[in-house]
């Protein structure tokens, strides 16, 4: 847990679903690979060992053109289940 938030190692590849939480920031941690994550505004491109957080609030998707291992933390999404893992 991080800051009351679980955290998770992910193996991400393609376009995930735009998303954005309202309770809490989402971080994203590239160990493997490189991720792009689009905002509504810009996109930020990560590679191993780069880290963005994205503020409460904001829309935001990810994008690994090639399997990307990530470790992220994020509050659930609106209406998630309890106990259910973040889609980021």
């Amino acid at each position: 847990m991080l800051h009351g938030q679980p955290v998770h190692l992910v193996r991400l590849t393609g376009t995930g679903p735009w998303c954005q939480h309202t309770t809490g920031d989402a971080l994203f941690f590239v160990t493997r690979g490189a991720l792009r994550v689009e905002l509504r505004e810009h996109t930020v491109d990560l590679e191993e060992g780069e880290l963005l957080i994205v503020p409460r609030g904001v829309e935001h998707r990810s994008v690994a053109s090639v399997e990307a291992l990530v470790l992220m933390s994020a509050p659930p999404l609106d209406g998630e289940a309890a106990g259910q893992s973040p889609v980021p």
